[in-house]
């Protein structure tokens, strides 16, 4: 079973424990941040320099501009046969090419040198190279974390019926 938790303003430290006690028995874990999302309490509460259940440090809310020149998909897996996203990514037209990113959190400046990062596996990352989605192992469990929401005010994440699929 996964444990889904969206846009959460504020999770207390006994909530904390209690989850990641879950995810080190072999639960799983899946974070989508959000406009609620406190950047520095979950930063210091939930990553921990890379100890805590959140796989990397989030810096700031971003926009994903609209490249003319470059019309690349928002979203690119880096990894096409995941099992939660198989489904959106087969085929000569992937489902996943046709969703729209506008805003995410944008990850820490040194999030590729944390000293977590040999455990962290970006899972799809945005057209500017930013990760989207991460997965990393926590005791036996697995956490994934998602760097925009999923409500559709800041993508088409929820209103595209092909994400259904994934989750």
């Amino acid at each position: 079973f996964t444990v889904f938790l969206c846009d959460l303003p504020r999770i207390d430290q006994q909530a904390i424990e209690q989850l990641e006690q879950y995810a080190r028995d072999g639960g799983g874990v899946a974070f989508f941040v959000g406009d609620q999302w406190a950047i520095a309490a979950h930063n210091a509460g939930l990553f921990r320099n890379g100890e805590g259940l959140f796989p990397l440090a989030l810096e700031r809310d971003d926009l994903l501009p609209i490249d003319e020149l470059n019309p690349a998909p928002d979203v690119q897996m880096v990894e096409d046969l995941h099992p939660a996203f198989r489904e959106l990514t087969q085929g000569a037209n992937p489902l996943i090419h046709a969703i729209h990113i506008e805003r995410y959190l944008r990850a820490g400046t040194n999030w590729q040198t944390a000293p977590n990062h040999d455990q962290l596996r970006v899972v799809a990352k945005l057209r500017n190279g930013q990760p989207l989605i991460v997965e990393q192992a926590f005791g036996q469990g697995r956490v994934m974390a998602c760097t925009t929401t999923f409500s559709p005010y800041w993508n088409d994440l929820a209103l595209n019926a092909t994400v259904v699929l994934a989750l």
